[in-house]
């Protein structure tokens, strides 16, 4: 059967495995870390939420940025404005810890880098708005043979070491539960676009302020 099948907007998931080494005196400045307990209970996090713009950092932010203009620039072809750093954080999730379904809000594209990652602390699980998204038009969802891109409502993508991810911030997205015996570290972030965007039927000049 001659027949073709066009995927209409679907929704980018960067994936890339950087190579960066958490030495013993990283992971001690992780440690040391001031962190509070997010008020859902649901995991630890650094009380400094520009961790990017501290000097320990300063080698991954670069690496970090490098992947982000490779998202913005050659994937999502984007001819205007610089993706520019507004936040980022450590996320520690003890045993037992799993991150709710959020999206990131005042930003435009959100990340996460995993710098430990155990055996069976639980991967990240993206999901469809099904308040703006749907794979059938009327109220019945019939179940498939099996689960791909065009029918699922959600996907667990597999984290390790080093994994860096980049998508955009309205993406809803959680974790699952840590069930290692260990504390799952990452590190999130958000990114919005800064300079001169749109043309001459409406035109906007985006200042980011980063305190």
């Amino acid at each position: 059967m001659d027949s073709e099948l066009i995927p209409l907007f679907p929704t980018p998931l960067y994936c890339a495995t950087l190579d960066f080494e958490l030495d013993e005196d990283f992971n001690q400045y992780i440690k040391q870390l001031e962190y509070v307990r997010y008020p859902d209970d649901t995991g630890d996090v650094s009380v400094n939420k520009n961790i990017l713009l501290e000097p320990e950092f300063a080698e991954l932010k670069e690496e970090i940025d490098k992947h982000m203009n490779n998202f913005y620039y050659d994937y999502l072809r984007s001819c205007q404005g610089q993706p520019v750093n507004t936040g980022s954080w450590i996320n520690l999730h003890k045993p037992g810890d799993a991150s709710p379904k959020h999206v990131h809000c005042n930003s435009c594209y959100s990340g996460v880098f995993y710098l430990k990652v155990p055996q069976d602390s639980g991967g990240i699980k993206f999901s469809m708005d099904k308040e703006t998204g749907s794979h059938s038009t009327t109220t019945s969802y019939s179940l498939p043979v099996s689960h791909n891109a065009l029918n699922c409502n959600h996907f667990i993508k597999g984290v390790s070491d080093n994994l860096l991810l980049l998508f955009p911030s309205h993406l809803v997205h959680s974790t699952e539960e840590n069930k290692s015996d260990q504390d799952r570290i990452s590190l999130a972030f958000n990114y919005y676009i800064e300079g001169e965007l749109g043309d001459e039927t409406g035109r906007v000049n985006i200042k980011v302020i980063n305190s």
